[in-house]
């Protein structure tokens, strides 16, 4: 942690590659870069969060949220390789989108 409103991450490592098609498996350095923000009053925070990663594809998390003493709502935005299962086991790289909100309820005589 950097300061109270940002937060950083690193992550190295390797990755190990077996698409089980034929093609050669193989080994490749993978790695991740991560940043949080949160800024506003604690009642009412903003958190912004970027995370970018590389290992068999490029892997991104951004999210956007806004809370207030009722609840929270955000935009998140991913995209990952994921891999489905049955039949269908080749990789594939997803792309998902989602706004969400969620209230939070309030403790009886308050």
């Amino acid at each position: 942690m950097h300061s109270p409103s940002l937060a950083t991450e690193v992550e190295l490592g390797g990755a190990f590659i077996d698409l089980h098609d034929g093609t050669p498996q193989r080994e490749r350095p993978a790695m991740g870069f991560g940043v949080t923000s949160v800024r506003g009053t604690p009642g009412y925070p903003i958190t912004a969060r970027l995370k970018v990663g590389y290992d068999l594809a490029t892997t991104m998390l951004g999210e956007l949220k806004r809370g207030w003493d009722g609840g929270e709502a955000g935009v998140r935005f991913e995209q990952l390789v994921d891999a489905e299962g049955g039949i269908f086991r080749d990789p594939n790289l997803t792309r998902r989108v989602a706004l969400g909100s969620r209230a939070r309820g309030r403790a009886p005589g308050s």
